[in-house]
């Protein structure tokens, strides 16, 4: 079965560069930087699973800290909020992972990564919390609030014709066509 969603790359900002020690103690915005950038490079790849555990915790430190500052700039803020996501899912945190996503969307529900938003908390409620009724509420937002946003239109087609279908249904219904 195909994972829709995986990981949607999250990074506010597009050059990733290596991480080292030295920048992995710094506690700067542009060290965070290279940590989303890292986790994201990673991927779901089993071997990398304790390495993006260490820098999940710390990125969602730094940006769930940083977020109690309400003087933050809306750029910067929507930057934390992503960081918290990724790096509470990076750290296996899903409840929180979810709360950040969600905070994402209703806080700047016009960006160009609020459909991403709403997808990731669907995708983490069903492929990690296994609810599979607050994911199909969560799929359904996302087609209603952002119904031409290609991932809009995928939620749409994988909702009504693979979600909560066994593995033998889904090998049927390919069969069949």
């Amino acid at each position: 079965l195909l994972i829709i969603g995986a990981l949607i790359a999250i990074a506010c900002e597009s050059e990733p560069k290596l991480i080292t020690e030295e920048n992995l103690e710094a506690d700067s915005f542009e060290s965070m930087n290279l940590i989303a950038n890292q986790i994201i490079n990673n991927g779901l790849d089993p071997k990398l699973k304790s390495q993006n555990i260490k820098l999940g915790k710390k990125l969602y430190n730094y940006s769930s800290l940083k977020l109690v500052n309400n003087q933050l700039s809306d750029s910067v803020e929507e930057c934390l909020f992503q960081w918290a996501a990724l790096g509470a899912e990076a750290s296996d945190r899903y409840e929180d992972a979810i709360v950040y996503f969600y905070k994402a969307q209703r806080s700047f529900p016009e960006s160009v990564n609020a459909p991403k938003y709403l997808h990731n908390r669907a995708r983490i409620l069903e492929d990690k919390i296994r609810n599979k009724k607050a994911a199909r509420l969560a799929y359904e937002e996302l087609i209603q609030l952002y119904p031409e946003n290609p991932l809009s239109v995928n939620s749409k087609i994988y909702l009504d014709n693979l979600f909560d279908k066994s593995e033998s249904e889904i090998i049927d219904l390919i069969l069949s066509k």
